[in-house]
């Protein structure tokens, strides 16, 4: 794939503790609906701890954890999207 495309991710498959992920180009303008996928991506999924994750690939591994301290917004009800205010 190429350093500077923008790409989107269309297709996740899921097949036990593998994920594989299928890449397409940004739609713009007018063009059609059925399109080449321009690559794809294959990890597998492991839990490493009690809020911990990990998804490696052949060349790369991605650690993923819960930080308590950044949720601090969302365990009070915060959402980016608009809500109907309460008590108004």
């Amino acid at each position: 794939m190429a350093g500077d495309m923008e790409i989107v991710v269309r297709v996740f498959i899921v097949d036990g503790v593998v994920i594989t992920a299928e890449f397409y180009p940004v739609r713009k303008g007018a063009q059609g609906l059925i399109r080449d996928s321009i690559g794809t991506v294959e990890c597998r999924y492991s839990k490493t701890g009690a809020r911990a994750f990990s998804l490696q690939s052949d060349d790369a591994e991605l650690k993923l954890r819960n930080d308590e301290e950044r949720r601090f917004l969302f365990s009070r009800g915060f959402r980016w999207g608009p809500e109907t205010p309460v008590n108004r």
